[in-house]
């Protein structure tokens, strides 16, 4: 059969790849503490799974699902949760069945994602479901296979959904489909080449459809705006289309270089919990934080020279608070009203103490009195 990034896909994992699995590393830990307290089976699936382990050694993620299963349960929880790897190329399941070895508690599927969809639909009736969704490029997403089993959320089961979403290759793909001819985004390419490496594939209307769960992609496609603007249009669009079904979604550019104005792609996080909210947007903050580290200069400078969108400022967080805080609203419900508006920038603990610098200096007032509060109290500003 084949993989259609080919078999030199997985040589060795990419800088972006490399962050994007840390992100993940970061999320999983702190949400199966979480979701463990439902006392419910967990399920956890790598939809496209790939062999688990690139050729340089370096794990893939369903080695990286297997090892913080295996580490925040335990033993002890080794029944109550189970990791299912979805593979259908032949010679990539054969060495996932081997790297999934180790772990009784996993499986490696021989299908595509969107024949295992439907077994999963069922077992989302009785476990937590959390799906990780990374494919190449854009193929084997499907909105309304996929919709099936987000719809279940309102009946008010528990289904989370963490989607690489590569933007750039949809958007690519449609202006080739729509013979639009667009220059302005050659500065998405680096040393790797292309942003997705699909540029030889083609993509019908109805495919397009299909994935994006609509035409609505086409008036964003008719537009002006540059390639980045694009992009960045089609992944807000789609977390729209995620918010008829979650509560809280959020999106988060993982981009090779940090002067690139096209990422790589976005990863896409659509769960029913402000606890989940909270806990991806601390992974993202890590996670911006090691690419600051990665992008600081040879040698210290007087002033900072990366990009504002690495190193925020302090009295952004302060500004922040100023601007959400409408009326009176407990600490907590201000935090994650932040975190909406901003994913990815700020640390519940750097907004925490933003309002305790605004409480501090007498420009909020709480509910208490006193200056030292807990996520329920009220608090407002001064007028």
């Amino acid at each position: 059969m084949g993989h259609k990034a080919g078999q030199s896909f997985f040589d060795t994992k990419r800088s972006w790849s490399k962050r994007k699995d840390n992100l993940l590393k970061y999320y999983l830990t702190p949400y199966l503490r979480k979701i463990a307290t439902l006392r419910a089976p967990i399920c956890l699936v790598d939809a496209f799974a790939g062999p688990g382990r690139f050729r340089d050694g370096s794990a893939g993620s369903p080695l990286i699902l297997c090892e913080a299963a295996k580490q925040v349960l335990g033993a002890a929880g080794s029944g109550r949760v189970h990791v299912d790897c979805v593979e259908p190329d032949m010679e990539l399941h054969a060495q996932l069945l081997g790297a999934l070895a180790p772990f009784p508690f996993a499986t490696a599927h021989r299908q595509t994602f969107l024949e295992f969809l439907p077994g999963l639909e069922a077992r989302a009736q009785t476990e937590s479901v959390f799906l990780y969704a990374d494919p190449f490029t854009v193929d084997g997403l499907e909105w309304a296979a996929m919709d099936r089993l987000f719809a279940l959320v309102q009946a008010g089961r528990s289904v989370e959904v963490l989607l690489n979403l590569n933007s750039p290759a949809f958007v690519r793909r449609a202006l080739a489909c729509m013979s639009v001819e667009q220059r302005d985004g050659l500065d998405e390419e680096d040393e790797s080449g292309p942003v997705d490496g699909d540029e030889g594939l083609a993509t019908t209307e109805s495919e397009l459809n299909r994935i994006a769960g609509g035409t609505w992609w086409i008036e964003i496609l008719r537009t002006s705006d540059s390639f980045p603007a694009k992009v960045e249009a089609f992944t807000s669009a789609y977390c729209t289309q995620l918010r008829t079904r979650f509560k809280e979604v959020c999106s988060y550019p993982l981009k090779a270089q940090p002067n690139h104005r096209v990422p790589k792609y976005a990863l896409v996080l659509g769960s029913r919990s402000s606890d989940a909210l909270v806990l991806i947007n601390d992974a993202m903050v890590r996670s911006r934080e090691a690419f600051a580290r990665l992008a600081a200069p040879a040698q210290p400078t007087l002033f900072e020279t990366r990009p504002r969108e690495l190193i925020p400022y302090a009295g952004d967080a302060d500004k922040l608070v100023s601007h959400h805080l409408v009326g009176q609203m407990a600490r907590g419900l201000l935090i994650r009203a932040m975190i909406r508006a901003s994913p990815g920038v700020f640390s519940e603990s750097e907004l925490r103490q933003a309002i305790q610098r605004g409480i501090d200096g007498g420009g909020i007032l709480t509910s208490t009195g006193k200056k030292r509060i807990n996520d329920q109290v009220l608090v407002w500003r001064i007028k």
